[in-house]
């Protein structure tokens, strides 16, 4: 009773898991553990093939972890946005042709984690950490807000985003640090 007490005076709520039960599309409950879509508020925890369908969204969650091998497919004119994190620990991302995904959180694509963006927009507001797996540029990689850092572990490349642009956020002062290789890519701030 005290420990409720105390979290409602503190005014922070903790954010619900909503896990992925089946393969399926994002808007159906039938895809998520009880029957529930996940609410912006809540945290999507994804070992399936979980797809935006065209027309569906905008979608919004708190933050976003991969299990597992689950993939989320963001289809042409949709919009996902995550508050917090992205983390593509063991999963994939893959941005269609005019999806966007904005993460105003950090990134992290872990061992057996990929994204890849076909055309699409993929926006960090945080850090993009790519030390061990596979991060795939074809499209726009947008970073907003404060600086940031791309770290790439050793034998990594950022590279091979054919005809792709990486744009800094608006204001005087954005830094891009590259820890790792840039392979001979064009990029404006």
């Amino acid at each position: 009773m005290v420990c409720g007490l105390a979290l409602l005076a503190s005014g922070q709520a903790m954010a619900v898991t909503i896990t992925s039960a089946n393969n399926g599309d994002w808007n159906l409950g039938a895809t998520w553990t009880g029957s529930t879509v996940p609410p912006g508020s809540a945290d999507a925890s994804i070992g399936h093939i979980i797809s935006t369908p065209p027309g569906t969204g905008p979608f919004t969650i708190n933050s976003v972890l991969f299990t597992a091998s689950g993939m989320l497919n963001i289809t042409s004119g949709n919009t996902l946005t995550v508050t917090t994190t992205l983390d593509a620990a063991n999963g994939s991302v893959s941005l269609n042709s005019g999806g966007t995904l904005t993460v105003n959180g950090n990134v992290t694509v872990g061992t057996g984690g990929t994204i890849n963006t076909t055309n699409g927009t993929l926006n960090i507001g945080g850090a993009l950490d790519n030390t061990v797996g596979t991060f795939t540029p074809v499209g726009t990689l947008g970073l907003t807000d404060a600086d940031h850092t791309i770290t790439l572990a050793a034998g990594k490349t950022f590279g091979a985003m054919n005809a792709s642009s990486l744009t800094g956020g608006t204001g005087a002062g954005k830094t891009i640090t590259f820890i790792g290789a840039f392979d001979n890519q064009q990029f404006s701030i």
